[in-house]
């Protein structure tokens, strides 16, 4: 299959999967939420920016527990990118929070993230798990 049948092909798995709407829940398959949240532990506020190419989430401070969500419907063409840069204390990092084609098939509705000390850390809907996903520089 040469890659422009394949991307033609993903093309149109996407729009069929886009129609189907699930039952109760009344949002599309292409839906998807990114919530990022504050696991660092008392007294150590998180720093969150976040954006796409075309959407600026703003800039946030979070407390313990405390996070931020936002909800979107995925391109079509299958480029949709979230990221989001991070900082408290000594520590900074920037990283992909949604990039569709590494986290559409695992996050079902729920791409979520927690911000931990050694790392950030993805709930993997599908497997029911948080895996470490991103180490803080040093």
């Amino acid at each position: 299959m040469t890659k422009l049948s394949f991307i033609i092909v993903q093309w149109l798995c996407l729009v069929a999967a886009g129609m189907i709407i699930i039952q109760g829940e009344g949002q599309s398959l292409m839906e998807k939420v990114v919530r990022v949240e504050n696991d660092l532990g008392d007294g150590i506020n998180l720093n969150v920016h976040c954006k796409s190419l075309d959407s600026d989430i703003g800039e946030h401070d979070l407390a313990k527990g405390q996070y931020i969500q936002w909800s979107f419907n995925c391109s079509w063409l299958g480029t949709t990118l979230f990221w989001c840069s991070m900082k408290w204390e000594n520590v900074q990092g920037s990283f992909d929070v949604f990039d569709f084609k590494r986290d559409f098939p695992l996050c079902g509705f729920k791409c979520w993230w927690s911000i931990r000390h050694d790392a950030a850390y993805f709930y993997v809907e599908t497997k029911d798990v948080w895996e470490k996903r991103y180490v803080w520089p040093k």
